[in-house]
């Protein structure tokens, strides 16, 4: 038998035994055939299960937890001086987010379009000149619910100082739908990369986890 019907014959039985598993297995292998093939292009990315001890509680977010990955991230970056804006947050996930940063709760704004926010923002549109400049934005588990994270992303890097860094945390393709109000996009590492390109910003880190999560942060120019 040939190398290559052999092979056609491995590939056809390996597929016939996911499409029998679980959906938590074919999400995972999904996940990491995601992870191996960005790995290849762009070398090597933290695995974000291996930060999965990091995650804490945040009673106000949709899940109810920041996960480990992206505590991971915000605590490589982050100054105790620092101003940090959380947008998407409400103001009582401030207090999760002190504790992990060690930023001064009066130093931690949030924006967008719930009531208990410190500034009405909405992302379809520029952001209110009166939210100042700040050194580090985080936005969790947000952007694949807006119809343009590109211009919003945008937004967040203007209001940067400069040197300062922007984290997001989403997922790529595999994970669940999941509405918030509406659940629009996932995404791949090309997308924060070309992101990156375009706005002159350095990629600091990356993150994939066979959990289908996504967290890159990016630092704007001094």
């Amino acid at each position: 038998m040939s190398k290559s019907i052999s092979k056609t014959i491995r590939d056809c039985l390996y597929g016939a035994i996911l499409r029998r598993a679980p959906r938590h297995v074919l999400k995972e292998e999904i996940a990491r055939r995601q992870i191996n093939a960005a790995r290849i292009v762009y070398g090597d990315f933290l695995d974000g299960q291996q930060c999965s001890h990091e995650a804490t509680s945040n009673p106000s977010g949709e899940s109810g937890q920041i996960t480990g990955e992206f505590v991971h991230a915000i605590r490589a970056v982050v100054s105790p001086s620092d101003v940090m804006l959380l947008p998407g947050e409400r103001r009582a996930a401030r207090e999760a987010y002190s504790q992990i940063s060690d930023i001064p709760v009066e130093r931690i704004l949030t924006a967008g379009l719930h009531e208990d926010m410190d500034f009405s923002w909405n992302y379809e549109h520029a952001p209110p000149t009166d939210i100042p400049k700040v050194d580090l934005i985080a936005s969790h588990a947000m952007i694949e619910h807006l119809i343009n994270p590109y211009r919003h992303v945008m937004d967040c890097h203007d209001l940067l100082n400069p040197g300062g860094h922007m984290i997001f945390h989403t997922v790529i393709p595999g994970f669940q739908y999941h509405r918030y109000p509406i659940d629009c996009l996932r995404f791949f590492p090309d997308w924060f990369e070309e992101i990156a390109k375009r706005l002159g910003a350095e990629v600091v880190s990356r993150s994939l986890s066979t959990t289908a999560h996504i967290v890159y942060t990016l630092r704007k120019s001094p």
